[in-house]
């Protein structure tokens, strides 16, 4: 569910281009994280790490509500409060 899925690969991309990071580069969310990282610095590179976190997260709860619950959320709602928790996070790092 974290890579190897369309609804995760448009929440990888969606929360990408809303934090206006470099696009994925990998094969899979981990090497495209490895690979993406050596293209920022400085807080950018924060940002890369914590957006990884952020969405690795989401989609993990994702499937959680999809599996225990079987409720479903749209990738807009998942991409965006994917992004809120960067922002949060980030304003405590």
């Amino acid at each position: 569910m974290l890579s190897n899925c369309t609804y995760s690969s448009r929440v990888w991309r969606g929360l990408g281009a809303q934090l206006n990071l470099p696009p994925r580069i990998g094969n899979s969310p981990v090497d495209s994280w490895w690979d993406g990282r050596s293209q920022v610095s400085g807080q950018s590179k924060l940002c890369w790490d914590t957006a990884w976190a952020a969405g690795s997260w989401a989609i993990w709860k994702e499937k959680n509500r999809r599996t225990f619950s079987q409720q479903r959320k749209p990738e807009h709602i998942i991409i965006n409060a994917a992004a809120i928790d960067v922002h949060n996070w980030m304003l405590f790092a």
